[in-house]
């Protein structure tokens, strides 16, 4: 039988352990409630800050291995590889759950079952030849070699049905690992005491009758050529022509950036709130009165769920696992991808020129949003770490 609660040692592998990024986020959600359920769990990350100091499970760096220092541009070498797999190997570790490149390509280097979380990757089309090109082999490898070599007992938990069909599509064979769709959550922030809002929207200078609309993303100094799949610049302009033409709009950007990301905000009259504390989160979608959304792909999107948890409707393009995380019309409004800049530039006019559809697709974001919990992801990562687990141990495995 396959072992059950304390008795069952989980290893998560990932890039970094840090703030603002989705799939941290998702990791600290995930681990933190396998804790609760009883399973020991330990992350081991090479870029590591204090926005989880006080999770539940242990963290261990790979930034130190043996007598060498290793660094996030290090993560694709030889020597890294080498090490890491040295230290991971010292663990005893019941089952495996490998959520960032490069290490789904380690799988078949680890004896204990294998559960690959696939988030996904941009396709290269948005970017330079080069950066696109090595993007495009990454996930080709990805989805063509490794996933296929996955053994019966190893698993693959796709973030989206956009981003399981991808990789169903990437198939060269069938794979023999367990295949599941397993959506992340969204009430991680919990609901914030609406005079807590109401103190924020007053620190940020807004009065009653001001309308805030929100962009929340990595901010990058030189967006297109850093993340252009994001559309930041789309956003900047977007803003730009609204306010012009709305006394009482303010456009405020938020997310991880640097001190030159902020002044080109300030050039297109964009505010800027760079590193929001994390238990800020949640009071900032509050206080939003929409949500704007310019990336053109996303193997799920944590800010339209997040911003809908707390109430606040969203706009994004139709592409990808979009339509399965916004109530098109509900919660939300979807542009079609074809439309472009303008379509959602319209979209969003249509609704600042209609307060009651506002107030409609506010009232109804929460109750859609509630559907994606993570106490609900946990559960059906436990049930497939079950399957694994005992797949393992059967005569044969």
């Amino acid at each position: 039988m396959p072992k059950t609660g304390t008795r069952v040692r989980l290893g998560v592998v990932t890039e970094r352990l840090i703030l603002g990024y989705g799939v941290d986020r998702v990791v600290h959600e995930t681990s933190s409630r396998l804790v609760a359920l009883g399973y020991e769990v330990t992350v081991f990350a090479l870029n590591i800050d204090d926005t989880y100091a006080a999770a539940p499970y242990w963290v261990v760096s790979l930034a130190q291995l043996g007598d060498l220092e290793f660094r996030v541009q290090d993560l694709d070498t030889a020597t890294f590889r080498e090490q890491a797999l040295a230290r991971l190997r010292d663990e005893a570790i019941d089952l495996w759950l490998l959520q960032t490149p490069p290490f789904y390509s380690w799988a078949a280097d680890l004896t204990a079952p294998v559960i690959c979380v696939e988030h996904g990757t941009p396709p290269g089309h948005f970017f330079g030849k080069p950066i696109g090109e090595a993007l495009d082999a990454r996930t080709r490898e990805r989805f063509g070699v490794v996933y296929p070599a996955l053994r019966p007992y190893d698993g693959v938990v796709a973030i989206s049905a956009a981003i399981q069909s991808a990789i169903q599509a990437g198939l060269p064979i069938p794979m023999r690992a367990e295949i599941r769709r397993i959506y992340n959550g969204s009430d991680h922030h919990g609901r914030p005491d609406p005079a807590a809002v109401t103190e924020l929207r007053q620190a940020l200078g807004l009065r009653d009758q001001d309308r805030l609309l929100l962009w929340l993303g990595r901010l990058d100094a030189d967006p297109e050529e850093a993340h252009p799949y994001k559309g930041l610049m789309s956003f900047l302009k977007l803003a730009q022509r609204l306010c012009e033409r709305h006394s009482g709009l303010v456009c405020l950007a938020a997310g991880r950036g640097s001190v030159d990301a902020e002044e080109l905000l300030h050039r297109h009259g964009v505010r800027a709130w760079r590193n929001v504390p994390d238990d800020q989160m949640g009071l900032l979608y509050a206080a939003a009165d929409l949500l704007v959304n310019t990336s053109l792909w996303e193997g799920f999107n944590l800010p339209l769920v997040e911003a809908q948890a707390q109430g606040t409707p969203v706009v994004a393009y139709d592409c990808w696992a979009h339509p399965e995380v916004v109530a098109n019309g509900v919660s939300g409004v979807l542009v079609p991808t074809q439309a472009g800049p303008e379509g959602m530039e319209a979209a969003i006019e249509e609704l600042l020129a209609n307060p009651v559809r506002m107030r409609e697709l506010a009232a109804a974001a929460g109750p859609w949003a509630h559907g994606f919990r993570w106490d609900d992801n946990v559960s059906q990562l436990r049930q497939l770490i079950q399957l694994c687990l005992a797949r393992a141990a059967a005569p044969g495995g």
